[in-house]
């Protein structure tokens, strides 16, 4: 990786942890990038997160860190600090601020180890907390208050790069595929992939399947042919740590029929060229 930072606007699951709101809410609050990727090997760097209030309220928010990992379902686990975690070297500024009704507030933070760090990767999480307000008679009577809170990951790299792994297992039946990996380098990995599904009768063969367009867009495109397709998730697997991939197509299970699953991409730099036939007998479950 550079030692220049990157920014990574997409929407992997654990940069986002939510909003306490709901659906709602969930597009009213927004925080860019949702991930950042950074090298700690030119301390000097200042980097920025950008909070955007879609509301017609007035918002109040505070910002904190903490020391995080994921456990066995990929759930963000809070940890406590140590020595080296990022949660006791990062600098935030501002810490608490007024973000008003339709504007945005730039969030700036800096990474300054006082102590050496290993080599590898090291994380923290930001997370926005909005403060309730502190008259409670400027709420609307009989209204639920909801507050939200916002995630946003810190991935910290010491060092050289890697993003290997391995694929232990490819396993596909009528409501979605499950993906066995291992991340073995030093740095958190994810699947850059797509899906596609054909009728076992018109797939076109191995290596010729044609890229999705759009993926899980509204303006998504499938290849000739084929009945369904997406990305694969991209699921963060923590370096050293072997997780399963899961995915559904789009929410439906197949219909009775006899179809060809086809899973193409890169774990890392371990390349997946998959194809696993699935028969649907009518009436099953």
């Amino acid at each position: 990786m550079s030692r220049t930072h990157r920014f990574r606007s997409i929407g992997w699951a654990l940069a986002l942890i939510g909003l306490m709101a709901g659906g709602a809410a969930r597009a009213q609050i927004a925080i860019s990038p949702q991930i950042l990727d950074v090298s700690l090997d030119d301390p000097s760097h200042t980097y920025a997160f950008r909070l955007y209030n879609y509301t017609t309220e007035d918002k109040r928010v505070r910002v904190s860190l903490n020391n995080w990992t994921l456990d066995a379902d990929n759930q963000v686990q809070v940890l406590p600090p140590t020595e080296t975690s990022l949660d006791r070297w990062t600098i935030i500024n501002p810490v608490e601020f007024d973000l008003p009704a339709g504007k945005s507030q730039a969030v700036r933070l800096a990474i300054r180890p006082a102590v050496p760090l290993a080599a590898g990767e090291h994380r923290v999480m930001t997370y926005f907390d909005e403060i309730p307000l502190a008259d409670p008679t400027k709420e609307a009577p009989a209204t639920l208050r909801a507050r939200f809170r916002l995630g946003a990951a810190v991935y910290a790299h010491v060092g050289p790069v890697s993003r290997s792994g391995t694929i232990n297992s490819v396993v596909a039946d009528k409501h979605g595929f499950k993906l066995g990996v291992t991340a073995t380098g030093n740095a958190t990995t994810r699947f850059d992939g797509q899906y596609v599904i054909y009728p076992t009768r018109a797939f076109p063969g191995k290596g010729k399947v044609p890229a999705v367009e759009n993926p899980d867009l509204p303006d998504m495109k499938l290849p000739p042919g084929a009945i369904a397709g997406g990305r694969i998730p991209a699921t963060a697997v923590l370096p050293g740590t072997t997780r399963t991939v899961s995915g559904t197509y789009a929410g439906k299970p197949l219909s009775p029929g006899r179809y060809t699953v086809n899973l193409s991409g890169h774990f890392g730099d371990a390349p997946l060229d998959a194809q696993t036939e699935i028969n649907v007998a009518a009436g099953s479950g």
